[in-house]
Formats: C-alpha cells, sequence, structure tokens
C-alpha cells in the first residue's frame, strides 16, 4: 500500500520532510520552508535518498489512512517533530525525473502533486525537484 506523510521539523530553520512509501521503498525530500503545501504554488523539494524510476501504474482505490497532530523527539538531532499530514495515495506515473500521485482523503488543499526534476535539478549533489500541488 503507497503513501505518503508530510512531518514538521521544529529546528532553528524549520522546515518540512515528504516521504513517499512507494512498494515498500521510502523516498524523502526537505522542503526548506515550512509554509503549508497550496494549490499550484510551486515548492523546492531536496532529495534526502535516492530514487530509482519504474514506470508504475496503480488502478486501485487505497484505504485511508488520516492522523492528526502528532508531536514526537528525534532523539539523533534532538529537535521536535510534528506530523501535519499522513494519507494513502495513487501513484499515476513514477520515474526517474517525474511522480505524479494522488492524495486520497487529505486535509491539505491539494488532491494530485506533480513532481519534477528540471534539468538544472540533476547537476547537483543531492537532486533538486520541483513539487507542483494541483
Amino acid at each position: 500500500m503507497d503513501s505518503f506523510s508530510l512531518q514538521q521539523y521544529n529546528s532553528p530553520k524549520p522546515y518540512l520532510k515528504l516521504s513517499l512509501d512507494v512498494s515498500g521503498k521510502i523516498i524523502s525530500w526537505t522542503l526548506p520552508d515550512s509554509a503549508p503545501i497550496k494549490k499550484k504554488v510551486k515548492r523546492l523539494a531536496i532529495e534526502i535518498n535516492g530514487c530509482k524510476g519504474k514506470k508504475q501504474k496503480s488502478e486501485e482505490s487505497k484505504a485511508v489512512v488520516v492522523q492528526t497532530q502528532d508531536s514526537t523527539k528525534d532523539s539523533t538531532l534532538d529537535r521536535s517533530t510534528s506530523l501535519v499530514e499522513k494519507c494513502n495515495i495513487t501513484i499515476t506515473y513514477f520515474s526517474k525525473r517525474k511522480i505524479i500521485f494522488k492524495l486520497i482523503k487529505t486535509k491539505l488543499e491539494a488532491d494530485e502533486i506533480v513532481m519534477l526534476i528540471p534539468s538544472w535539478g540533476l547537476r547537483t549533489e543531492n537532486r533538486i525537484w520541483v513539487l507542483i500541488p494541483v
């Protein structure tokens, strides 16, 4: 079951961490600004771990897992985190440079998110993506 989670890290420079669990593989990005994800507002996303592209299609509807605000303590870096959103997703397109997925019953404004790597985003140490909520 594919899922999406969004956590807010409350450090001197707050940021968001977006994670996708796709077929048991977790892919994560850091969103430098902790502003909420809003429809049609492009955001910068820096990849934390590798993303090996395989085109996948998913036809099934997924059951919903929505959690309310949850606070935890990250012991390794001694900073608090809060869960902003957790829900299931349907992947509509997945490759090395583009991921499109639909959020199922989310509290966020956007129902679908498109993530792209622009040509200049490949030339950096950690790949830089553009996140476009639709």
